[in-house]
């Protein structure tokens, strides 16, 4: 099995599989075509007026509210992903988007499980209801490039641990802005806009903690992802 394991981490760091191994539905997958991978997420994260679904069958499937779901509010059921995927190889999928950052776990007052998917979220904030006042911290990009999907991919983490504490309100989230509650009222808004990411919230301990959550996620994201 250790010979088995360091044959496939080998190759994997060579690019000719890919071979991921930080759950174990991940490890069960040993992947030769990574075109498949693309593919398969391209089928959850596309343009609907591009790439559109088929309408027949998913009404007589009955997940014409699914679809809806994930183009208006970012949401997909596991009905909807079990269908996308042809039901195979859902589970290692599911996982290899959360490590991707490109989907996590939505768990606020829904009987059926479901997945936020970020990237698909369109709708815009007027920002007519955000905090006037309060502490904030902005990351600034400006210097560079702000690299494409970390704001969703940010958005995704943080949504991730709020899921983890019971007591959470559910966010509200819109293209380029967050409202992620860390407690029945406490929350955080993060913004996005042109190069810079914007974090602010009214609580000075909260301050505090956000801004370390938010320098450790942008590691993660820089050692995981961005490589």
């Amino acid at each position: 099995a250790d010979e088995l394991e360091q044959m496939l981490s080998f190759f994997h760091d060579l690019g000719v599989i890919v071979h991921l191994t930080s759950t174990e539905n991940l490890k069960t997958v040993v992947t030769t075509e990574p075109q498949w991978l693309v593919d398969s997420l391209g089928k959850v994260i596309r343009d609907p007026a591009l790439h559109p679904y088929d309408e027949v069958e998913l009404e007589k499937l009955g997940l014409q509210h699914d679809v809806a779901n994930l183009f208006d509010l970012g949401l997909a059921s596991t009905d909807l992903l079990e269908y996308l995927w042809d039901k195979t190889n859902v589970e290692f999928l599911i996982d290899l988007m959360k490590q991707s950052m490109l989907l996590s776990d939505w768990r606020f007052g829904v009987k059926d499980k479901e997945y936020l998917v970020p990237s698909m979220i369109v709708q815009e904030h007027d920002f007519a209801n955000t905090l006037a006042e309060g502490y904030k911290c902005q990351f600034d990009f400006s210097r560079g490039i702000l690299p494409g999907g970390i704001f969703e991919r940010l958005v995704c983490l943080f949504v991730g641990e709020s899921v983890s504490n019971p007591g959470c309100r559910k966010p509200e989230l819109y293209k380029s802005f967050a409202r992620v509650y860390v407690g029945p009222v406490d929350y955080f808004e993060l913004t996005k806009q042109d190069e810079e990411i914007m974090v602010q919230t009214k609580d000075p301990e909260l301050a505090e903690k956000v801004l370390t959550m938010m320098l450790a996620n942008i590691r993660r994201l820089k050692t995981e992802v961005m490589g």
